[in-house]
């Protein structure tokens, strides 16, 4: 049994560091989830589809998350640069680098169609 005791607490190790990085991923999740909802889904809506109740104040609607060409190209700098420079209607927000980095993470695992 002696022998086996190494491979016990590895294997009991690695699933911990396995189940961290689900943690770690979740927690990204909602702290993208708290972005988007504090500062995104009066315009995007809830869904991202642009129909948020502020968006028919707009001349233009604001864009559609979950439509393909939106996720065409380098998204996470469309999404960057939208947030810290804003973007037609869209004002720049003040948002930190993990903050965006999180509302990156939210957005493609939420609105990005999958194929």
């Amino acid at each position: 049994m002696k022998e086996f005791f190494p491979l016990i607490i590895g294997g009991i190790l690695l699933g911990i560091a396995g189940n961290q990085g689900d943690c770690l991923a979740a927690s990204e999740y909602d702290h993208g989830e708290n972005v988007f909802k504090t500062k995104c889904i009066f315009c995007h809506g809830e869904t991202g589809m642009g129909n948020g109740p502020a968006a028919s104040s707009f001349g233009h609607p604001p864009a559609n998350l979950t439509a393909d060409k939106f996720w065409k190209g380098n998204a996470e700098k469309k999404i960057t640069d939208a947030v810290t420079k804003g973007y037609g209607s869209m004002p720049m927000m003040e948002l930190g680098p993990d903050q965006i980095k999180a509302l990156i993470f939210y957005m493609s695992h939420t609105f990005k169609p999958r194929k």
